[in-house]
């Protein structure tokens, strides 16, 4: 049936359909080239705008369906995620191949990225930033003058950089577009968001742990007087009394449910997390290292969830005694 001979409701309904963005890709993907122009003349594309819309939905499609392929590999085969894998909470795979080394250098770089790749029926290409505000500074003139000679414009939002061209971009020339941009942008120094405790707000931490282990609290606190901050070890991380993240099996769901944020519960993970991902100084666990016993955690339970449970590993204060 033809346009013409449509029936109006159907035609109406057709239309309603062909203006949300995944059924138009759904089309373009198609070999349904009859459909595919009812669309282009619904829209108004002329023909170039039609190839362009055409060209990046299928790239868009052969590239999501190699990348699915590469994740069940990876999930079947290892290897295991890696630390920035753990703290983010993606595979690589999971990123588009287009834009999946920019992502690894970006991330090695200081820039944890939450979205990218292929974004809207334009081919436009994005990569979306949660831990840093951009600004547009930080791509220098010299590259995109290149880019614009080359077709392709660049824009820097406050969370994301995203460009666009009216070429028909093949997968390596996105890819190194995408190389071009991470390259450009300076190295975020690195953040260490744990602190040297406050005594007067851990007092009674280290009352209770005195009382707790039978030690006496003087030589407790001379000990504090003389700890120094220091990245917390997997080995005594893993054989930690008093800990509820000794045994990494938590999912960060498990923390943020185990730990509510409510007004009569000081143990509030989501706070945490939201510190951590900021890069918000906080208080370091304070952790007892005594010769012959396992080390103890007298502060910071639930900072070392979130840790463990993200991938990080924490700096604590390592009392010594």
């Amino acid at each position: 049936m033809d346009e013409q001979e449509r029936d109006p409701r159907e035609q109406a309904a057709w239309e309603h359909r062909m203006r949300n963005e995944d059924e138009i890709l759904r089309v373009l993907e198609s070999d349904d080239e009859a459909e595919q122009r009812k669309v282009a003349a619904l829209h108004g594309w002329d023909d170039e705008r039609f190839r362009l819309f055409r060209h990046y939905a299928r790239l868009r499609r052969a590239v999501i369906d190699r990348g699915r392929e590469e994740l069940t590999r990876r999930k079947a085969s290892g290897p295991e995620p890696d630390a920035d894998e753990r703290r983010l909470r993606f595979l690589y795979e999971q990123v588009e191949s287009t834009v999946r080394d920019a992502v690894r250098l970006l991330i090695s770089k200081g820039y944890d990225t939450v979205g990218s790749g292929f974004a809207g029926v334009a081919g436009t290409q994005h990569v979306v930033v949660g831990n840093v505000d951009l600004s547009p500074e930080m791509i220098p003139d010299s590259l995109r003058t290149s880019l614009a000679e080359s077709g392709i414009a660049v824009t820097v939002e406050t969370d994301r950089i995203l460009f666009e061209t009216d070429r028909l971009l093949s997968e390596n020339e996105i890819h190194d577009t995408w190389m071009g941009i991470a390259r450009s942008l300076p190295e975020r120094p690195p953040v260490n968001p744990w602190k040297i405790p406050d005594y007067r707000e851990e007092h009674e931490e280290l009352e209770r742990t005195a009382r707790e282990l039978g030690i006496d609290l003087y030589e407790l606190i001379g000990a504090y007087s003389t700890a120094t901050l220091e990245p917390l070890r997997h080995e005594d991380w893993d054989r930690m009394q008093n800990c509820d993240s000794r045994d990494g099996s938590w999912t960060l769901e498990d923390v943020l449910s185990y730990y509510p944020a409510r007004p009569d519960h000081p143990r509030d993970a989501k706070r945490i997390l939201d510190g951590l991902n900021a890069g918000v100084s906080m208080p370091a666990p304070i952790v007892l290292f005594r010769e012959g016993h396992p080390p103890y955690l007298v502060a910071g339970s639930t900072r070392l969830s979130v840790a463990r449970a993200t991938g990080r590993t924490p700096k604590v204060f390592a009392v010594r005694m």
